[in-house]
């Protein structure tokens, strides 16, 4: 289940198997048997690849792919690593918005209420930024 995820969030967040080796310190082979799932990575692996995907590792470690209110969508969680964000609005724009329409548009049509809460969520943050 593991190797579907990162997988999954490699793919969704644009970032290449050889680039998450590189801020894991793992070689690239051994990210690709993480995703085969020939092995599983070590506890600590599994720390520094949440953190590069922006996800928490209990999200990494479930069987569960729906989205929960601790769940990283509707959390906003700072990487440690504010290099992984765009500095310009329109790179944020041009990254973030086609991700939310990807994800967004894999959630069942029942789970518009949270859709919305995660999109208020996003307003306030904005709106408390700009007041700063």
């Amino acid at each position: 289940m593991i190797g579907r995820k990162i997988k999954y969030l490699l793919e969704e967040k644009g970032i290449t198997q050889r680039e998450l080796s590189e801020k894991i310190g793992v070689h690239e082979i051994t990210v690709s048997r993480y995703i085969n799932e020939v092995h599983m990575p070590p506890p600590e692996t599994i720390k520094k690849i949440a953190n590069v995907l922006g996800v928490t590792v209990d999200y990494l470690l479930s069987d569960d792919w729906k989205i929960s209110e601790t769940d990283p969508m509707f959390n906003f969680q700072i990487a440690e690593s504010p290099d992984i964000f765009p500095a310009d609005i329109d790179d944020l724009e041009a990254t973030l918005i086609p991700a939310l329409r990807r994800a967004w548009s894999k959630l069942p049509p029942e789970q518009l209420e949270r859709k919305l809460k995660l999109a208020k969520k996003a307003i306030k943050i904005a709106e408390m930024l700009e007041n700063e």
